[in-house]
């Protein structure tokens, strides 16, 4: 039996590729929330005593920085748009966060407007002009205007990477879909808490006008995009 029998009613999926002026990085939430063991998760862990249990995801998302690097120096250099997710709330006290967090998260972990946790990386930091959206949702697409954002931007074609691929980055990936975009998931640019995880969730977004693709398979293919150098 396949891991997905509807596969055999369905033709198979479309093969689409990135092109220049019509392609944006996103990064999601590559932040001190949950992506460094010392701010955020990572501090939570260690306070409850669960720092190894909680090493094996600081550990794949160690692994993936330098792949996102990667993807970030090409991008950059082939006109491809770089946009930047992050969880941070509106407001200093967090009123404005959904109730699914408050419910779900101490009061310490919801990501305040200004602080430290809502913060990209410093080694991922977002060069000046480059656009920082930030959500109070999973989704991106649920609690942002970034779907008017990228029309504006002309984005077709979308380049994920970034945390939890089970969660974040899937919910952001599957509502990108279903909106119309092309998406690339860089399946080792994204971490989660299992290699389980991580291997389920790759396999429900490969699928339609879903691609996981690998970090050099992406750069291979950003390499040959075919369009304008400057989209105007």
């Amino acid at each position: 039996m396949p891991d997905n029998p509807l596969n055999l009613l369905l033709p198979p999926s479309p093969e689409f590729f990135p092109r220049r002026g019509k392609t944006a990085l996103m990064v999601i939430d590559m932040q001190y929330f949950d992506a460094h063991p010392d701010w955020g998760i990572g501090r939570l862990a260690k306070e409850k005593g669960l720092e190894k249990e909680a090493a094996y995801f600081f550990g794949q998302v160690a692994g993936i920085v330098p792949r996102i690097q990667q993807l970030l120096s090409t991008c950059r250099q082939d006109s491809v748009e770089v946009i930047f997710v992050r969880i941070q709330a509106l407001t200093h006290d967090c009123r404005d966060m959904s109730p699914s967090s408050w419910a779900r998260w101490p009061r310490q972990l919801l990501t305040a407007k200004d602080s430290k946790e809502a913060q990209i990386l410093d080694e991922l930091r977002p060069r000046e002009d480059e656009i920082v959206i930030s959500k109070t949702s999973s989704s991106v697409f649920n609690s942002t205007a970034i779907d008017q954002v990228l029309r504006n931007l002309g984005v077709e074609c979308l380049i994920v990477v970034g945390v939890a691929t089970h969660a974040c980055v899937e919910l952001s990936v599957r509502d990108a879909s279903d909106r119309g975009y092309k998406v690339f998931v860089i399946g080792d640019a994204t971490a989660t808490f299992s290699e389980t995880m991580q291997r389920d969730a790759l396999q429900r977004m490969n699928t339609g006008l879903m691609k996981v693709k690998s970090t050099q398979e992406m750069l291979g293919l950003i390499s040959h995009m075919a369009g304008d150098k400057v989209r105007v």
